[in-house]
């Protein structure tokens, strides 16, 4: 994989983790949340092989084995675990998500929970919050990949899928059994938008280029805000939103790309573990939360409040939920891929 889109990946799971911290540096949060997830679409569209197009079931069960299947395998073990989660203060009833009080659930949720993520590919526990970028880049590439096909030049289906978000937009299009929704079409807009900056070899922008991209971007937390994460937007501002996304992902892609013999293990190493920090970052808050309720004396049913303490990681507390949200995940597969080694050689 290119080296650049490698730290690229790299960055948005890093942005994200500290979105979900909770980092109370003004304006910040306002900022990444306008492209830390749009980039993940584009660089997946930027990476697209076009050898796919004329292989349907190859590129389908690619998309199964990479999206559906940890999407269920991970979906499964967390909704197996919401019980015990329950009875170890992780979930709580009084501090639930954004307050709410959760429903602790019996078997026959857990097992209705299952038939969802199985069927619907969605409704995951909320410590797998992020996993809706999973359904989102499942149906979106797929729509992405019927528009290829069907349009035959990139540039082609960018104006058609545009066009189609568009019509989705407007009448509100959502087949609620697939989970297929306005969102799925951005990410296909996203996705195409990758690829085509790929296939036509879009260069790196110049510094110049970069600044006026990214105070775009800054413009659009006033003007254009949007989380890309729910299932319909309203008004217009989707599109400007979609445009500064693009904007700010290809600026730093090129400020990357501008210092190839740039060595950072560390980033290149977060850049092929998103999948392992998407799925444990928001478990491994808990450690901190932990931390902060023994030094702070507060009850241990606060452990429940998601996806942080906002009270103390307002006060600083959200750089070591940061450090954990990316640190502990990776260390965790660390030890474990050390541990199935050793047992290789035992063997």
């Amino acid at each position: 994989m290119n080296q650049s889109i490698t730290r690229l990946k790299a960055l948005g799971i890093m942005l994200m983790v500290l979105g979900h911290s909770m980092c109370s540096v003004p304006y910040v949060i306002a900022f990444l949340s306008m492209f830390h997830m749009p980039l993940f679409f584009i660089t997946s569209g930027y990476c697209f092989k076009e050898k796919y197009l004329s292989a349907p079931m190859t590129f389908l069960m690619k998309r199964v084995r990479g999206l559906y299947v940890p999407f269920v395998k991970w979906g499964f073990v967390f909704a197996l675990l919401r019980p015990l989660f329950f009875r170890l203060h992780i979930y709580d009833t009084t501090y639930g998500f954004n307050g709410a009080g959760a429903a602790r659930g019996n078997w026959l949720d857990v097992l209705h929970s299952c038939w969802i993520i199985v069927t619907q590919m969605r409704g995951t526990e909320w410590l797998l919050g992020g996993y809706w970028f999973l359904n989102a880049l499942f149906f979106g590439s797929i729509i992405a990949w019927i528009v290829l096909r069907l349009s035959k030049r990139a540039e082609y289906a960018f104006a058609v899928s545009l066009l189609l978000l568009l019509a989705v937009h407007v009448t509100h299009f959502h087949v609620v059994f697939l989970n297929l929704n306005t969102r799925a079409f951005a990410a296909a807009t996203l996705f195409i938008a990758g690829h085509l900056m790929c296939k036509r070899g879009l260069p790196p922008f110049g510094w110049a280029g970069v600044a006026v991209s990214l105070a775009l971007t800054a413009c659009g937390m006033f003007f254009w805000p949007l989380a890309i994460d729910h299932l319909s937007y309203e008004g217009w501002s989707l599109f400007p939103h979609l445009l500064t996304a693009t904007l700010a992902t290809w600026s730093f892609y090129s400020v990357f790309a501008r210092y190839p013999s740039f060595k950072n293990a560390l980033l290149d190493y977060v850049g092929t573990e998103t999948m392992t920090i998407l799925t444990w970052h928001l478990l491994s808050f808990k450690a901190v939360s932990l931390l902060i309720i023994l030094i702070y004396g507060l009850p241990i049913e606060q452990l429940g409040e998601f996806p942080v303490i906002t009270e103390y990681a307002a006060n600083g507390w959200w750089m070591l939920y940061f450090v954990a949200g990316v640190g502990l995940p990776l260390l965790m597969k660390k030890l474990i891929d050390f541990l199935l080694q050793g047992m290789r050689r035992i063997r």
